[in-house]
């Protein structure tokens, strides 16, 4: 029986993610929706997302996604990422599909995708993650 699980709280009590307006859509064993609102204090100087607020809604979606296995969590962390800026994000929707790749025993390698309401794809991302 596949782990479901609300994420909600998690994000919200989180800190940095929960702070930035990331939100759920889905999150089931190795794979993960979420969706953020690019707001004004997203923007860098030329009206854009600045890329720290894609990456890191990717990095949060590839690390839900990994995270989340059949008996339960095994919560991990990031140890690299790879960015590929597609094209610039404006203000409105973004969401992310995370979903792992390779699931090994101390390491994962996930990857997510970034699109926006217009069903453009702005981003993708690979990680390496690390099991805690």
């Amino acid at each position: 029986m596949a782990v479901q699980l609300d994420y909600s709280k998690f994000l919200t009590d989180s800190g940095f993610a929960g702070s930035l307006g990331i939100t759920v859509e889905c999150a089931e064993c190795g794979h993960c929706i979420l969706s953020m609102k690019i707001k004004e204090e997203h923007l860098n100087p030329l009206g854009k997302a600045h890329g720290g607020v894609t990456f890191s809604l990717l990095d949060t979606a590839a690390g839900i996604a990994s995270e989340i296995k059949e008996d339960g969590i095994q919560r991990l962390v990031s140890i690299n990422g790879n960015i590929h800026y597609l094209h610039p994000v404006s203000v409105g929707t973004l969401k992310a599909e995370g979903r792992i790749i390779k699931d090994g025993t101390k390491t994962a390698v996930a990857e997510a995708r970034a699109f926006g309401e217009d069903g453009i794809e702005y981003a993708l991302a690979t990680f390496d993650l690390f099991y805690i």
